[in-house]
């Protein structure tokens, strides 16, 4: 059977959108490309990562993403092409989180976990930006506007001066219980 060419305005206005729904699964037009010619997510601005990450991370992506990328812009592109950038674009995300797992992930300690540590988790899509800004809410949009990679580079050697600290801590610790 052949689908109509249809943009993705008349698809999410469409009742019926099985037959859409297989195809756009399957076909390869559909496939993650970078439909708008975006580029690497890591030359963006921070806070524009930041807002993708955080919309990605919703059930309810896809309206809040036609927002964002205007829906002016969006309704009248076909529907195959749609869902290629969408795709591309929650592809650029997903890397961005394995490059942060990699960089930036902590395993928490029993006593932190044991401290509440989660309630940390409300705050994610500010606690970099916070942290970049040195705590200074003023300063947050200057740091929404630095280049990706230029504010993960800072935030892995903030987590590596941090980790070295830590380790540092313990050893002399040690040393001091075992000499003192």
């Amino acid at each position: 059977m052949k689908l109509e060419n249809i943009t993705i305005g008349q698809y999410l206005a469409s009742e019926d959108t099985e037959e859409y729904d297989f195809a756009l699964k399957y076909a390869d037009q559909a496939q993650a490309r970078d439909v708008f010619g975006y580029g690497d997510m890591t030359k963006k601005k921070f806070g524009d990562v930041k807002d993708d990450q955080y919309l990605f991370a919703k059930p309810d992506a896809l309206p809040k993403f036609v927002n964002k990328y205007g829906a002016d812009k969006l309704q009248g592109l076909n529907v195959f092409d749609f869902f290629a950038f969408y795709r591309y674009i929650g592809s650029q995300v997903e890397r961005i989180n394995n490059i942060e797992n990699a960089l930036l992930s902590h395993s928490a300690t029993e006593d932190e976990q044991a401290a509440g540590l989660e309630r940390f988790g409300k705050y994610s899509p500010v606690l970099q930006i916070d942290s970049l800004a040195g705590g200074d809410i003023l300063k947050y949009q200057a740091v929404r506007e630095l280049v990706y990679e230029d504010c993960l580079t800072k935030l892995a050697l903030d987590k590596d001066r941090n980790d070295y600290q830590k380790d540092y801590q313990h050893i002399i610790a040690r040393k001091t219980k075992h000499h003192g």
